[in-house]
């Protein structure tokens, strides 16, 4: 019998809120265009091309490394409001802007590609990471109560959520040693 994957849901919630806060720190920083929004999901798009690319050249064994890095620069995003990225140069802004936003994006998408990549049950996999972007898109309004810079709270939570649940479904089905699968 085929379960559920809380692995990929809690991934596919945490992108979700992700890329809402990615969308609205580029909308403070260079205001809310069509050209903006359109720039923020290539940048999105791409960081997903590249974490695809990474998986499909290389086999990570410690996928570890890659939660810690993206604990590491959310909480970097965390500390750093927008308004402190406001430089008078929009060249320096943007790069800066661009790196503390989508390397996040960049890690969540490798740690998603290689546990898709890893998984035995792939419609069941992608359904449950679909069901997480759906919850995370109706969770996006709980903004509305902490504002948008703290959204970064609920994705870290959610990101702890599913390297929890990936350590638990590595030990339950005995594939590989916890620390070397984790």
């Amino acid at each position: 019998m085929v379960r559920f994957n809380w692995h990929m849901f809690f991934l596919g919630v945490a992108f979700a809120l992700l890329e809402v806060k990615s969308l609205t720190t580029f909308a403070l920083l260079f205001g809310s265009t069509w050209l903006v929004n359109s720039l923020v999901f290539f940048a999105i798009l791409s960081s997903v091309l590249l974490a695809v690319l990474l998986n499909s050249r290389f086999r990570i064994r410690r996928i570890w490394v890659f939660y810690l890095l993206l604990f590491g620069t959310l909480a970097l995003n965390l500390a750093l409001p927008p308004e402190t990225l406001l430089f008078d140069n929009a060249l320096l802004r943007y790069v800066v802007a661009s790196a503390l936003a989508f390397a996040p994006v960049f890690l969540a998408n490798v740690i998603f590609s290689n546990s898709f990549r890893d998984t035995a049950t792939a419609d069941v996999a992608f359904a449950s990471n679909l069901l997480g972007i759906m919850a995370g898109g109706m969770l996006e309004y709980f903004s509305m109560l902490i504002g948008y810079h703290l959204l970064l709270l609920p994705v870290m939570a959610f990101y702890a959520l599913a390297m929890v649940s990936n350590i638990q479904k590595s030990s339950n089905n005995g594939l590989r040693p916890l620390l070397e699968d984790f």
